[in-house]
């Protein structure tokens, strides 16, 4: 390498050079480059070299290059074009951006790059370097991409299968052997086991790599009850790279479970509203519309989860999504949510069927997902097909699967770091501010073309740390980074870190925090502890908003105030922080509600007390004041249901709900989340007054609130799923499932026995509730057909068909029990040949038909306990 002089090189030469004119001869002189350093530049990334020179003569001088060989972007329009600019009469500046082609499908290729600058008087001084191109495959042609699993996520329905089994992960590459690729998995937070923030029952994730081909993976994973009662979305992060280089590509895979609430549970599910549209056609992506609505709200939000032509036609209500791709919604105005199903890209005249179901959980357990409700849409679909069609394209960095998606004729949906990205053609034209000229890699066809692109080749898809990760970066309060108030920006969080920032406040001033970031991009939420507080009891934890707020109008001690900014279920987002303080609104006024009045109800001692007759109560209008809480009471007997409830505009002061026994002033449940709403319900364990706690989350919340408190003799319900197991849900409430008869159960439940074709009255009968599908029973149920050609949920077992049983208990799925000698596990009802699952026959089985175990000879049946193998329709199966 050559040597490189100080910067005052170039100022000394000139100067003596002026100083020598006066006495030199008048013939001219050459001009003097200063050396230059060989240089590495990589592929689709811009580079510079500096060219420095001066002239005794102080002439004007000129400068020019020559590169051998002769690069293939020198011709390939301005895009890409190796120049050379002159910054002064010293100085001018060597840029190039090469592209794919300059390496020749090679990691590197070496060029003699000739400077020359001539003082137009004949005078010329030259310099040659080496310059080597290497290509590290991020975004060029022979990048890596990921092939599989597609889309942005799948569904995995918990009543139909508890893991994620062999999900594929394929990475493809023409220019690196399989043996040259590394692959791997990043669990999510709540599986990232022995760290904080995973549970202490924990399971991860596990990525099998086919020692054949490592280029493909294959996923597993069955997560604990523990990790779902976190969250029943869990994004993973799948990465590869070449082996022996930094540079690599990732892509982040959400997996979201289904479950059914427990049982007990409060609140309402959500409601969906949708019209399906029935066809589309052309290169766009298919947008799906649908008014979703909760009575609390969402924190995660409602997905779409489709599937394309799958074979078989899915049932038309609670079908099994698992393995289905998923789409996010967005909110729109009011309660409307837009989707958009990736465009097929289908060939011209060419169509599809799309099945899809919408799916929203909502978040009325703050403190888990048991008693969160998911409200599941019907089976809806549409027609697509390829071809031309209306509509406006994508622009610059928009997400894409095909050229025709993106802008003009030129522009190209571009392979950038793996993922598909529109691009803006620069063959004959310059690139905007921030941008570069890159020759890319069509996901269409595998043709390359000049296209705009982001300096850092960033649309979005990458997470770069900003700099409070330097060091030992802000990831916890004891590190936390001194901000300043203001307006701070490009602030990231990435990889599910956390962000903490101490903020100077002094006693009796407000302070207000808010964090700004594209909630479509991924949740963030925000929480702050004051001067003194042990925990960080402002917290603003919104789901569907691009701003969380905290904040004090009246800081009780001056210090440092800790600001944490943390995502939502592993989100990677930018964000601005705003801090701001002001004069504090200590003496605020405060309108008092009715219940205020004279001594107010301001303690267990002063409740305000209801008869019995006064319940069910609903009221609003009632106001909490700063440092005001208010307490309502009422007697309730052993074995009531207690149910009380408050709601509110969070975004106007949190406030939260505790319920008292009096005798004993043991509290007796709470409710302290971040929503709109608060609810507790639960058994009375004695006679006993008992009272309602309504008060301010943080020191001086004042807001507005309407409640709800009821007393009744059994906990009311919508349906069996939120009763108690040996209880199903009736007009009265949820009560004991117990049949003596097949006419005793009230609405849609039957009375079904043990076994097979036995009286309830001698047997033990229950009352199950009629369904179509597992997914209309509860948790750990399967919806099973009765010898009476009905359907009902109970609890699944795991005999297969033909085994041993004693109860319908026993068998696993859809099967009962009948009673041949051992009992026998089959499905019931069925109407013939094509009626029964996959290694079972329609027979008749005690009198009644049922899908019988199918087999080749007597060694398949229970030979021992007087079972053959004997001829049915269509075959031969188990029988006495």
């Amino acid at each position: 390498m050559r040597t490189t002089l100080p910067a005052w090189g170039v100022g000394v030469v000139v100067v003596a050079a002026a100083l020598a004119t006066g006495c030199a001869e008048e013939s001219n002189r050459n001009p003097t480059l200063l050396p230059i350093d060989d240089a590495v530049f990589k592929v689709n990334q811009s580079g510079t070299i500096e060219v420095r020179a001066g002239d005794p003569d102080q002439d004007q001088l000129t400068y020019d290059f020559v590169i051998d060989p002769a690069p293939v972007t020198q011709t390939a329009g301005t895009g890409g074009r190796p120049r050379l600019t002159e910054v002064s009469n010293e100085l001018a500046i060597f840029t190039w951006t090469p592209g794919v082609a300059e390496t020749g499908g090679e990691r590197s290729k070496a060029f003699t790059v000739t400077f020359t600058v001539k003082d137009g008087r004949g005078g010329q001084a030259s310099e040659s370097i080496q310059l080597r191109v290497e290509d590290d495959g991020v975004s060029s042609g022979g990048g890596l991409r990921f092939g599989a699993p597609p889309g942005a996520g799948m569904a995995v329905d918990l009543g139909q299968t508890e893991c994620v089994n062999d999900l594929p992960v394929l990475v493809k590459s023409e220019a690196y052997a399989a043996a040259q690729i590394e692959l791997s998995v990043t669990p999510p937070p709540a599986a990232r086991c022995g760290e904080p923030g995973a549970p202490n029952d924990c399971r991860a994730p596990s990525l099998y790599i086919d020692p054949g081909n490592p280029k493909l993976g294959y996923l597993n994973w069955c997560p604990t009850e523990a990790q779902l009662d976190l969250s029943l979305s869990h994004t993973v992060v799948f990465t590869a790279r070449v082996k022996g280089s930094d540079q690599e590509i990732s892509k982040r895979f959400t997996i979201r479970f289904k479950r059914t609430a427990g049982a007990g549970c409060a609140g309402e599910p959500p409601i969906i509203e949708h019209t399906e549209p029935g066809a589309f056609a052309g290169p766009l992506n298919y947008p799906i519309e649908a008014t979703i609505r909760d009575d609390v709200g969402f924190k995660a939000p409602p997905v779409l989860a489709f599937t394309v032509d799958p074979g078989v036609e899915p049932a038309p209500t609670s079908p099994d999504t698992s393995g289905w791709q998923l789409v996010e919604f967005a909110p729109s105005e009011g309660d409307r949510w837009t989707a958009a199903v990736p465009n097929l890209n289908l060939p011209a005249g060419d169509s599809a069927q799309v099945y899809y179901v919408i799916i929203a959980t909502d978040n009325d357990d703050p403190d888990s997902t048991r008693c969160d409700h998911t409200t599941e849409s019907r089976t809806f679909r549409f027609t697509a097909t390829g071809g031309a069609g209306g509509g406006s394209t994508y622009g610059l960095c928009a997400p894409c699967v095909a050229d025709q998606q993106c802008g003009g004729p030129s522009d190209r949906c571009v392979n950038l770091r793996g993922e598909g990205f529109c691009g803006v053609s620069c063959e004959n034209t310059d690139c905007g501010p921030g941008q570069l000229c890159l020759e890319l890699e069509s996901i269409s066809d595998g043709t390359t073309s000049l296209q705009c692109m982001p300096q850092d080749l960033n649309c979005g898809q990458i997470c770069a740390d900003d700099a409070y990760e330097a060091g030992m970066g802000n990831d916890t309060a004891q590190a936390a980074a001194a901000l300043e108030l203001g307006r701070h920006e490009g602030l990231t969080l990435c990889d599910g870190d956390e962000d903490y920032f101490a903020v100077p406040v002094e006693a009796g001033q407000s302070i207000t925090v808010r964090a700004v970031f594209a909630d479509a991009r991924g949740d963030l939420d925000l929480a702050m502890a004051l001067p003194g507080d042990d925990d960080f009891a402002y917290q603003s934890l919104n789901g569907g908003v691009d701003v969380e707020q905290v904040t004090e109008p009246c800081v009780p001690q001056g210090g440092e105030a800790v600001v944490v900014v943390f995502p939502f279920e592993g989100a990677q987002n930018q964000y601005t922080l705003e801090v701001e303080a002001g004069p504090g609104q200590c003496d605020q006024m405060c309108q008092d509600d009715r219940y205020d009045d004279g001594d107010g109800n301001d303690s267990l001692d002063d409740a305000t007390l209801y008869d019995a007759e006064d319940l069910p109560l609903t009221e609003e209008g009632l106001f909490i004041c700063r440092e005001d809480a208010d307490f309502f009471g009422f007697e309730a007997q052993a074995g009531q249901i207690i149910t009380a409830g408050i709601a509110f505009q969070h975004r106007d002061g949190d406030l939260d709900l505790r319920l008292y026994r009096v005798s004993d002033e043991a509290v007796v449940a709470e409710s302290l989340s971040y929503r709109d709403a608060e609810l507790v319900q639960v058994e009375a364990a004695v006679d006993d007054v008992y009272i309602v706690e309504v008060f301010g989350a943080t020191r001086s919340v004042s807001n507005a609130y309407g409640l709800l408190i009821e007393v009744d003799q059994v906990q009311m319900c919508q349906s069996t799923m939120e009763c108690a197991a040996g209880q199903y849900c009736s007009a009265r409430g949820c009560i004991e499932d117990a049949c003596g008869g097949f006419g005793d159960c009230e609405g849609a439940h039957g009375c079904v026995t043990p076994r097979a074709g036995l009286d309830p009255a001698t047997s033990g009968g229950s009352c199950a509730a009629r369904c179509q599908a597992d997914r209309d029973c509860r948790a750990g149920n399967a919806c099973k057909r009765f010898e009476d050609f009905s359907r009902g949920c109970g609890v699944a077992g795991a005999a297969g068909p033909g085994q041993r049983c004693a109860s319908y208990r026993d068998c696993s799925g859809e099967q009962v029990c009948f009673a041949t000698p051992g009992g026998y596990c089959a499905a019931g009802g069925c109407a013939g040949p094509g009626d029964c699952p996959m290694g079972t026959l329609c027979g008749t089985l005690d009198g009644f038909d049922a899908c019988l175990k199918a087999c080749q000879g007597d060694g398949d049946c229970r030979v021992a306990e007087g079972y053959r193998c004997k001829p049915v329709a269509g075959g031969m199966a188990c029988l006495p």
